[in-house]
């Protein structure tokens, strides 16, 4: 018994002594390793240059530095965004970019109202992008724009309809009973003139309805449109033996035909020819 307890004794202790012997080794070599050169990993001399100022020591210098700085950002570094100094253009479009705005003025796409040919669309896509509009915010704009515009037209109309109303109520009281006498001499006086009937629509909303009719009739009355306007040709035509009050007649017929009236309003020339011998016959001078 007594040798086989100073054999295992023994046993244990030279067990210890090399666990201990291995341990030392062990820290010795920790010890006395050669630390992390970042020489040997083929960075380039700027990403070389930022670990030297940085004083990384090992590549879990950077992790740390990395998670620290989404901390401190708050956001990942491929959602950061840097701002150039200054205001180049060249600098500040690729920042425009990434914020949404378009690479060229096709990008942008903008809404064209009905009747417009988006001539106007494109000169805006133009500024839109040379002073880096992202493209949502550019059609959002735009679309709020058109329906301001076709809001304005509306209250224009409006207000035109609202004042032509009330000068040709006006004008009605003060021709009285010779209002339809009057109304066939302003006729005759744009038909005179050859006013086309863009051009009478253009007196009108200058000057409004009332006050276009105003003058036209001043105009008639003063030069004496009268019956000396008729040609030979006119005299032996088929409104030759028309009486005044057959003339009138006729004349109101044709203020009902639609086909007549439409044909009258595009500038058609026998239907401006037939009103001005019917004015002449039913309102000689």
């Amino acid at each position: 018994m007594t040798d086989q307890t100073t054999q295992t004794t023994q046993t244990a202790g030279n067990d210890g002594q090399q666990t201990q012997t291995q341990q030392t080794q062990q820290q010795t070599q920790t010890q006395t390793a050669a630390p992390f050169d970042w020489a040997t990993q083929g960075l380039d001399p700027v990403t070389l240059n930022v670990v030297n100022e940085r004083q990384w020591k090992a590549p879990a210098d950077v992790v740390k530095s990395y998670v620290n700085l989404e901390k401190l950002a708050g956001l990942p570094a491929d959602q950061l965004l840097r701002l150039p100094k200054g205001d180049d253009p060249a600098l500040w479009g690729p920042v425009w970019e990434r914020l949404g705005a378009g690479k060229t003025a096709d990008d942008y796409k903008l809404p064209v109202p009905d009747g417009q040919d988006g001539a106007f669309a494109k000169t805006a896509a133009g500024w839109f992008k040379e002073h880096g509009v992202p493209v949502k915010a550019a059609q959002a704009m735009t679309t709020k724009w058109n329906a301001h515009m076709a809001d304005m037209v509306k209250a224009q109309q409006a207000q035109v309809q609202q004042r032509d109303a009330a000068q040709l109520a006006e004008l009605k009281n003060e021709w009285g009973a010779n209002e339809q006498a009057n109304t066939v001499l302003v006729d005759r006086a744009a038909a005179t003139f050859g006013m086309s009937s863009e051009e009478v629509l253009a007196l009108r909303q200058v000057m409004g309805a009332g006050r276009a009719m105003k003058f036209l009739h001043g105009i008639g009355s003063r030069i004496g449109i009268d019956d000396k306007f008729i040609s030979d040709n006119e005299r032996n035509s088929t409104f030759n033996g028309m009486s005044p009050a057959q003339a009138i007649e006729r004349i109101a017929a044709l203020r009902k035909d639609l086909d007549w009236t439409t044909r009258y309003a595009k500038g058609d020339t026998e239907a401006r020819r037939e009103s001005d011998r019917l004015h002449r016959i039913a309102y000689p001078s």
